[in-house]
């Protein structure tokens, strides 16, 4: 028992000793306010930029940013059974610079619709209703007659489902109302 006193004596005061150390003279600085860290996140800007290929690194004058880009991507990785290879050229665009889109919101009148339904409309042979056709509602009733497929043992089986006849019933309805596909 004495021991186990001595023992956590010994342990506390070296807690004490070498766990402290000195307070700092000068307080933390996050930030030097020397612009740098600005620099980093924002990044060289357009006009800064060097692009170099072959993975040569290549120094501009006016703000010493090496910007390094390789001609290809060449890598393969491989696990049991697989092999990846990847082997794609790199291109990098020509410009520096992008354009900026402003959005503002607006209603739609009658010909901005028209405009939007020609665009995207221009080569179209045909257009139907979403609704089911005859010939989408006819699968459905045969998938009804079907039932529902469940798994087992041997594979599996079709069998009825609760609501089955009810299904086939509504889908023959369906069918009797429903005319051809028509574009």
């Amino acid at each position: 028992m004495r021991k186990r006193i001595i023992f956590s004596f010994i342990f506390i005061v070296l807690l004490i000793f070498c766990g402290c150390q000195k307070t700092p003279e000068d307080a933390a600085v996050v930030n030097k306010a020397d612009g740098e860290l600005e620099r980093i996140i924002k990044g060289p800007s357009a006009s800064q930029q060097t692009i170099v290929t072959e993975g040569n690194g290549k120094e501009n004058s006016e703000t010493n940013d090496v910007i390094t880009y390789l001609e290809a991507w060449t890598e393969t990785y491989e696990i049991p059974g697989l092999k990846c290879e990847i082997n794609a050229d790199v291109i990098m665009p020509a410009i520096n610079e992008f354009p900026v889109y402003k959005v503002r919101q607006r209603e739609f009148d009658t010909d901005s619709v028209e405009k939007i339904v020609n665009y995207f409309t221009a080569d179209a042979t045909g257009v139907r209703e979403t609704s089911d056709t005859k010939e989408e509602l006819e699968e459905k009733l045969v998938q009804a007659k079907r039932g529902a497929y469940m798994w087992d043992d041997n594979g599996g089986r079709w069998e009825p489902y609760e609501g089955q006849e009810e299904d086939i019933a509504e889908l023959e309805k369906m069918i009797a109302k429903a005319e051809p596909e028509v574009f």
